[in-house]
């Protein structure tokens, strides 16, 4: 006999999972509720890095920037060993199939937490302290749980059931530090102590929605655990390589030109970040409901779905993007004022447009890819990114500092763009039957799991 708490949680994952995700009003219904949902994230994270800019000295806030830094790394390949394929396989799940893989995902979150969480305390303790160093791990492992816990509920096309536990993660982080900046007793330490705390309140929020189970099969979490492998694997190669194209173009900057060309890159890349919310929430859309599409209706179905999403993204980011070319300079002033001194920066915002509009092509095409398991083509694109980025980007950097920057990076963007297109362009569509046939092998093999 179910309790009520059990045909609470079934009532709102059948709601989830019967919607179509190929019906216009519930796509664009999920769509407002996933933009509402990114915007509670990035409205949390952007508040609490200003009150921490604010009150922190400078150093102190370095650190902590360093520090984030390395836990963002981090949290990107636990997602592209948990998260990804958490969002492929439970797209294609029943509600019972979906918690018990919910709770396989955090139960192999909690093995990857070991070598993860070693990683951000050495660090933590290179620049800091131990004690920091141990704050950052628990915040690491705490917001992962309930990144996963989040993106389950979202691959049944949940985002408006993730939106009171992230309003408890992100806002209430936002708020506390607010609370403790004002008290005067925010510090690095504090700052990260509330991270951990609001990531482990909203974990018990959406473990409550999910109800999710665990196994303690070990032969089960192996298997689990291998295909997971096979499915991510190259999305976390493709990982790896942001090493090369964004901490590698910084460093090149400030090593020729100084810390202050880095400044007026970051300056540019503050008004193009605005439009990351949309994009984000774009990639969250895409890949279970195309991975849903392509196992059911075949290719053409997840590209419809890729292109849809796509379509609507720079639909909405178009007349932004468009402000930015016609008056960079106006653009410029609302942020940093008219007596500004990244005033002249015209032309480089004009060309920072153009290397989005290429990354967005680039992340729509990316989405696609690794939702119909075909995240080595995404790699071989990135690669070539990569390559562009080693050969042009970079020399024109260390010879013209920003303006070489932007002209390397448009190229490299539209590259991988290039890449992306070709990568789609050489996929052909299995027989329907084999689709049909993979299907029910899953759904068999879940019923035995059960």
């Amino acid at each position: 006999v179910q309790s009520p708490l059990d045909r609470l949680r079934d009532d709102a994952a059948a709601s989830d999972a019967s919607n179509d995700l190929a019906n216009p009003v519930s796509s664009s219904r999920r769509s407002v509720w996933a933009l509402a949902d990114q915007g509670i994230v990035s409205l949390g994270n952007c508040t609490t890095n200003i009150l921490l800019a604010r009150s922190l000295a400078v150093a102190e806030f370095g650190i902590f920037a360093l520090l984030l830094e390395a836990m963002l790394f981090l949290n990107s390949l636990q997602a592209a060993l948990v998260i990804y394929p958490l969002s492929v396989r439970g797209a294609i799940l029943d509600r019972d199939g979906l918690r018990r893989l919910a709770g396989t995902c955090l139960m192999l979150t909690f093995a990857l937490a070991l070598p993860l969480g070693l990683a951000v305390i050495f660090a933590g303790n290179a620049v800091d302290s131990l004690g920091t160093g141990l704050l950052c791990a628990i915040a690491l492992a705490a917001g992962q749980c309930q990144e996963t816990l989040r993106r389950a509920m979202m691959s049944h096309g949940g985002q408006r059931r993730a939106l009171p536990g992230d309003a408890v993660s992100y806002l209430g982080q936002a708020a506390l530090v607010l609370m403790l900046s004002v008290a005067g007793v925010l510090t690095v330490n504090t700052a990260f102590a509330v991270m951990a705390f609001t990531s482990g309140a909203a974990v018990i929020v959406q473990a409550i929605q999910i109800g999710p189970r665990f196994t303690f099969r070990p032969r089960e979490l192996m298997k689990t655990g291998s295909d997971f492998w096979q499915l991510g694997r190259w999305v976390l190669m493709g990982n790896l390589t942001l090493i090369i194209t964004t901490l590698g173009c910084s460093w090149t900057l400030v090593y020729f030109h100084g810390t202050d060309a880095v400044g007026r890159f970051q300056a540019l890349a503050n008004l193009m970040k605005l439009s990351n919310p949309l994009t984000i929430c774009m990639a969250g859309l895409i890949v279970p409901a195309a991975a849903r599409a392509f196992r059911t209706d075949g290719l053409d179905a997840a590209k419809s779905i890729a292109k849809k999403y796509g379509l609507l993204t720079g639909g909405v980011i178009a007349p932004y993007f468009l402000f930015l070319v016609l008056l960079p300079t106006t653009s410029i002033h609302l942020l940093y004022g008219a007596a500004s001194s990244y005033a002249g920066l015209g032309n480089q915002l004009r060309a920072f447009v153009v290397w989005y509009a290429a990354l967005l092509v680039a992340q729509v095409v990316g989405c696609l890819l690794n939702a119909i398991e075909q995240s080595k083509r995404s790699f071989v694109a990135q690669v070539a990114q990569t390559a562009a980025i080693i050969v042009i980007a970079l020399p024109l950097t260390a010879i013209y500092g920003l303006d070489g920057l932007m002209a390397g990076g448009v190229i490299a963007n539209l590259v991988m763009a290039a890449a992306y297109l070709s990568m789609i362009r050489r996929i052909d569509e299995p027989p329907i039957v084999l689709h049909s046939r993979k299907v029910t092998h899953e759904n068999h093999a879940a019923r035995l799991a059960a």
